[in-house]
């Protein structure tokens, strides 16, 4: 007999499937982000994977706000040429340097 917390438990079932397919997709979408980058400029990408550890993690930080960097996102400052700065604020990370 169908009960409504069947279809509650089906429905939980069927969004944790769904967000582990957006995991992997970001994941993957990680990946290919750095992957570009390296083409661009390895020794970034040498920088970020020594810093962070992975290339997920590297990826996710090129992605958010960064308040050394005036809150705005590493990947933006690549692109508008500034990768000093982002090659700074690593080597701060990296060595436990406050900025």
């Amino acid at each position: 007999m169908w009960t409504p917390t069947d279809g509650l438990l089906r429905y939980l079932k069927d969004v944790d499937v769904r967000m582990d397919a957006l995991v992997q997709e970001q994941a993957e979408l990680h990946l290919r982000l750095i992957e570009h980058l390296g083409v661009e400029n390895p020794a970034l990408v040498k920088r970020l994977l020594d810093t962070f550890g992975s290339a997920q993690k590297a990826a996710a930080w090129l992605l958010e706000d960064v308040p050394s960097l005036g809150s705005r996102r590493p990947i933006t400052l690549i692109r508008n040429g500034e990768q000093d700065q982002v090659i700074d604020t690593l080597g701060h990370i990296q060595h436990g340097i406050p900025s």
